[in-house]
């Protein structure tokens, strides 16, 4: 019964990391665009108001 349930366990730990990976993912490729946007932004205004 004990190995039955490791089996589960290891199972729902998989079922866990994939899902939290996902989101990651889907976290990181919100992220990528907005950081983009504002290298531009700063390269833009540095290119108007050289200091």
């Amino acid at each position: 019964m004990v190995e039955n349930t490791k089996g589960y366990a290891w199972a729902i730990s998989a079922g866990l990391n994939a899902a939290l990976a996902a989101i990651s993912a889907k976290l990181f490729s919100y992220q990528v665009p907005l950081v983009l946007l504002l290298f531009q932004l700063k390269t833009f205004r540095s290119i108007r108001n050289p200091s």
